[in-house]
């Protein structure tokens, strides 16, 4: 992608934290970038066509001139932090904007084919931060901030730094040899750094005040993310919705906790666990369930008597109608995230002849007792039932997650029932898949957990990237 930008004249450049650059391509970092506004349609066509897809920052927290891409790959991220004006200032608030000069865009180096600022850019627009820094209310210097300046002052042109910060603010070169006495010199540096730099120092002014007071409610908002649970970034335009399916033992529990920690480190992701048990059922569910518990005393009985089998199938039916409207609760909050921009992930989703859907009603069909009109509450309640799964929105994506029974047992140790259980499922699953496989994404789960991490990721950016279009 960057041999792409650098070949296509883009101008660009990494401005800051350059050191994290080998970082970035193990995966879980970000590259702050300086983009030329002129080319910004041109870069996000070549980073759209990598995969990278665009984040919405939450509206509070937006800065115009700054944008933030990501791609998904290999259980990590990749994230693009992009400046298309020179913004900085306090972390939350980002007070001061300077003109950019297009020809600091060509005072660059490659590195792993990514220019980089020069020794003496980076040196010039450290400068300029940590000026700032120095001179904000709610700002400190960070120690490893001083070591990198003392770092890069022995390497490169101090005349060079000077006449670079001269280009992007002559109010910054009066304080620069002040400032690198204090990164130099460790012991006074506490001291110096209480020294104020009345150009920057407007939290005195009214014009400071509101940015104290934005200050403050920026804290709060992203207080109140955290407590929710929610990332202060979303997909723009509309997010999506995907489900791992899979019988006990493939895997799909593992895999769903790992997706979702990848998809949440950058952007609001919410996992719903549909399967079915007592910690999960609502209060009306975990009544019927209850009377089902009660009912099972009749199940030696329900192939003789008929009221044994009514009694019984009737409890049956009311705990799996509870069941699906729970399902159907948290599909509807999970459809009503993914349209404000959230990736929602659901670990099983009900499918008709496959996993949670109460197959074991739908062969009453064929019973005596059910096609006779004294059985119409039973049939009622499979109606409702089918009607839930009929009406529910379909994910964006379905993943089968097939592992053979050997995998399993190397994996983990399968009692004797979850053994008979898991073949049981396994025969229906090859059934299903002989007729409805096109509707299914297939991934085999036999090898490394990376690489069925890696196939989920590439669908879900396509997906994105067609629902952004």
């Amino acid at each position: 992608m960057f041999r792409t930008l650098n070949l296509a004249n883009v101008n660009y450049l990494v401005w800051k934290d350059i050191y994290k650059v080998s970082d970035f391509f193990e995966g879980n970092e970000e590259l702050d970038l300086l983009v030329d506004i002129d080319q910004k349609d041109k870069f996000e066509e070549i980073i759209f066509n990598n995969s990278f897809i665009s984040l919405k920052v939450n509206g509070f927290l937006e800065k115009k001139g700054i944008e933030h891409y990501i791609k998904y790959s290999n259980g990590k991220y990749f994230h693009l932090h992009v400046y298309y004006k020179l913004i900085t200032g306090n972390h939350f608030v980002k007070e001061f904007e300077f003109p950019i000069d297009k020809k600091l865009l060509s005072n660059y180096t490659l590195h792993n084919n990514i220019k980089v600022a020069s020794k003496e850019l980076e040196t010039a627009f450290l400068v300029t931060r940590l000026i700032i820094k120095k001179s904000l209310f709610f700002q400190n210097i960070k120690t490893k901030e001083l070591k990198r300046l003392a770092n890069l002052s022995k390497t490169c042109d101090e005349i060079s730094v000077i006449k670079l910060i001269n280009e992007i603010s002559p109010k910054i070169k009066a304080s620069f040899y002040e400032l690198l006495s204090a990164a130099i010199d460790k012991k006074n540096s506490s001291k110096k750094n209480r020294i104020i730099l009345k150009e920057f120092s407007n939290y005195k002014t009214l014009k400071g005040i509101s940015f104290a007071f934005k200050y403050i409610c920026i804290r709060l908002v992203l207080m109140f993310l955290r407590f929710s649970k929610s990332s202060n970034k979303t997909i723009k335009k509309k997010g999506l919705s995907f489900a791992l399916l899979g019988t006990d033992g493939s895997g799909k529990t593992t895999i769903s906790s790992k997706v979702y920690k990848q998809y949440s480190a950058k952007s609001s992701c919410r996992k719903f666990y549909l399967g079915g048990n007592f910690k999960t059922y609502s209060i009306g569910t975990r009544l019927c369930y209850f009377n089902y518990y009660f009912m099972r005393v009749l199940s030696p009985f329900k192939d003789k008597y008929y009221l044994a089998w009514l009694f019984y199938y009737n409890s049956f039916a009311m705990l799996e109608l509870g069941k699906a409207n729970d399902r159907k609760r948290k599909i509807i909050r999970g459809n009503k995230l993914k349209t404000k921009g959230w990736v929602v992930i659901y670990e099983r989703f009900p499918i008709v002849n496959l996993f949670d859907f109460p197959n074991k009603l739908l062969k009453l069909k064929n019973h005596p007792w059910y096609l006779k009109n004294s059985s119409k509450i039973i049939r009622t309640l499979i109606h409702k039932i089918e009607q839930i799964v009929e009406n529910i929105e379909t994910p964006d994506a379905s993943f089968l997650i097939i592992t053979d029974l050997e995998k399993m047992k190397e994996r983990r140790v399968l009692a004797h029932n979850e053994l008979m259980d898991i073949d049981r499922k396994l025969k229906s699953q090859k059934k299903y898949l002989t007729d409805n496989k096109a509707s299914l994404i297939v991934i085999e789960n036999n090898g490394e957990l990376d690489s069925v991490i890696n196939s989920i990721n590439q669908e879900i950016n396509n997906k994105i990237c067609m629902s952004s279009l």
